[in-house]
């Protein structure tokens, strides 16, 4: 039973560091957003053909990807959801798949869905927590 437990617990702070990783980079908070990777994470984006978008290897990279990010009031809503996830609390460890959204509203326009797609995770507990150590995002529409 401590085991059972121990994986919803791990399962509640990773599914915490997703919604982290939504909030911080659609409010602007570039050091929350990097943050939630590894030192040296690596963040990967294609479209549905397999054709890069862009990629980032380790926090230096991270942190010029965010520091260029649109901040508010261009507003941006990162959605992540149907997370399906795979803990292995001994090795402290786990992987994850979720299907996001992506809405646009510029300021005076009318908001809209630009982007969705599906998302691979990889996590790692470290001693700050639960942290995202890849991300491989795929742009299923535009």
């Amino acid at each position: 039973m401590d085991r059972e437990i121990a994986i919803l617990f791990a399962e509640r702070e990773i599914n915490a560091v997703v919604q982290r990783y939504c909030h911080t980079m659609d409010m602007g908070d570039e050091a929350g957003w990097v943050a939630c990777f590894t030192e040296a994470a690596v963040f990967d984006v294609r479209n549905y053909a397999g054709e890069l978008i862009h990629r980032e290897d380790g926090r230096g990279d991270l942190e010029r990807y965010i520091a260029q990010y649109p901040k508010p009031p261009r507003f941006r809503r990162h959605l992540y959801t149907s997370a399906l996830l795979n803990v292995d609390i001994d090795a402290g460890t786990a992987s994850g798949e979720n299907y996001w959204t992506f809405f646009v509203c510029e300021p005076g326009e009318k908001p809209g869905l630009v982007a969705f797609g599906r998302a691979s995770d990889k996590y790692v507990r470290e001693a700050g927590g639960w942290k995202i150590a890849e991300r491989y995002a795929i742009a299923d529409g535009v």
